[in-house]
C-alpha cells in the first residue's frame, strides 16, 4: 500500500527535478502525489474519500493537480523541469515557516506528498506512508555492496577530521558496504577514489603510475569524491561513466582559501536528476555547504545555468540583476 516508492525517494526526485515539497497543506501547493489506487478512484469518481480529495483540491487557491509517482518519473525522463504552472503568489505565512513567492523569488513547483492523508482518512483508500527522516551519509547502507575500492599507498595518511581525507573517505565507503583492499589482484574490478592533493603528484601522473603497476587483467575505475557524495545523496550506485565531467577525478580546490572568499549563494536552472545533484555537490565542495540554494531569491549572488537554458528563474535573475554563470565559470573557480 502507499506510494510506489518510499516517500524520501519521491521527495528527492521532486527536488532533483526542480520542485519543492511540503509536509503540511498550504496555499502554494500545485500538485498532490497519491498512490495509483487513489488516483484511479478520483478519476472514476468512486468512494467518499476520493470525493473529499476532489473537493479539497478544488477549494485550494491553485487547484492542485492529483498525480502519481509514475507521472513524476515521466516528467524527469522527458527532461521537463518541474516549474510552476501559475504565476507566483504573494508572500504568506505557513505555520512556523514562510512560503516565499514572487516578492522573495521562489520559482519552483510546490508539491505536497502528504495532503491526501487528511482528505481521505475517513475512507478505506490506501494512504501514503509517513516519511521518516533521511539517513545520514555515515549511516550503514548497501550502496556499495560487492564494490571494491583501493587507495594509493601515500594517501592512507591525512587529517581524519576532513570529510575528504583518505581516512574519512575510507570510513564512509565501509559504512556503505564497500570492500577496501590493500592490493589490486589480477582480474579484479577496482574503483580508485582520488582527490587532487597539492601535496602529492598531479592526478595524471598518479593515474599513469597506478595503471602501469597494476595487473593487465585488472580493471581500474578512477572516481572522485564528488561521485561518492552524489551516490550517497541519491542512495544508489551510479555508473562513473554516466557523468565523466563530474565523476572522474579532477582538481577541485578553491583558488582562494574559504576565509578569504566573498560569501556566495548560488541557485541552479536547467539541470535535472543526477547531473543536478552532482553540480550541487561541486558547488558545496568549492564554496561551503551554505552556498547552494534550491530556490532563487533576490539575495542570490549567482544563477548557474545550463547552456541554452531559459525559464522562470532566468527571467527573475534578469529582473533582480543576479549574475548568470555557466559550468565553465564553476570549473574555472575550482
Amino acid at each position: 500500500e502507499g506510494l510506489a516508492l518510499p516517500s524520501t525517494t519521491v521527495r528527492r526526485l521532486i527536488r532533483n527535478g526542480g520542485g519543492m515539497t511540503y509536509s503540511e497543506a498550504n496555499d502554494g501547493i500545485t500538485h498532490v502525489v497519491v498512490p495509483e489506487a487513489v488516483k484511479a478512484a478520483v478519476a472514476s469518481g468512486g468512494g467518499a474519500g476520493a470525493e473529499q480529495l476532489r473537493r479539497w483540491t478544488q477549494s485550494m487557491p491553485l487547484n492542485p493537480a492529483v498525480v502519481t509517482v509514475q507521472w513524476i518519473l515521466e516528467q524527469i525522463t522527458n527532461k521537463r523541469v518541474l516549474m510552476e504552472r501559475r504565476p507566483p503568489r504573494k508572500k504568506r505565512k505557513i505555520g512556523e515557516g514562510t512560503l516565499h513567492t514572487s516578492r522573495e523569488g521562489t520559482v519552483e513547483t510546490s508539491f505536497h506528498a502528504d495532503a491526501v492523508t487528511s482528505a481521505a482518512q475517513s475512507s478505506s483508500l490506501p494512504l501514503p506512508k509517513k516519511e521518516s527522516p533521511p539517513p545520514l551519509p555515515t549511516s550503514t547502507s548497501t550502496i556499495f555492496t560487492n564494490v571494491t575500492f583501493y587507495f594509493l599507498p601515500h594517501e592512507i595518511d591525512g587529517n581524519p577530521s576532513s570529510p575528504y581525507s583518505p581516512i574519512s573517505l575510507r570510513r564512509r565507503l565501509l559504512s556503505h558496504g564497500a570492500t577496501v583492499v590493500r592490493a589490486i589482484t589480477p582480474s579484479a574490478t577496482v574503483h580508485v577514489l582520488l582527490e587532487d592533493d597539492p601535496r602529492a603528484l598531479p592526478l595524471r601522473s598518479r593515474l599513469e603510475t597506478l595503471l602501469s603497476s597494476s595487473p593487465s587483467s585488472s580493471r581500474i575505475i578512477p572516481v572522485s569524491p564528488v561521485w561518492l557524495r552524489t551516490c550517497e545523496e541519491l542512495g544508489t550506485y551510479l555508473d562513473p561513466a554516466s557523468l565523466p565531467q563530474f565523476f572522474a577525478p579532477r582538481p577541485l580546490h578553491p583558488v582562494l582559501p574559504m576565509t578569504e572568499r566573498r560569501p556566495v549563494k548560488i541557485s541552479l536552472t536547467g539541470f535535472l536528476g543526477t547531473e543536478r545533484v552532482a553540480v550541487s555537490v561541486v558547488l558545496r565542495a568549492l564554496f561551503g555547504e551554505d552556498a547552494y540554494t534550491e530556490t532563487l531569491r533576490r539575495h542570490n549572488t549567482h544563477l548557474l545555468c545550463r547552456k541554452g537554458g531559459g525559464g522562470k528563474k532566468v527571467e527573475m535573475a534578469r529582473k533582480w540583476n543576479v549574475p548568470r554563470v555557466d559550468l565553465e565559470w564553476m570549473w574555472r573557480t575550482a
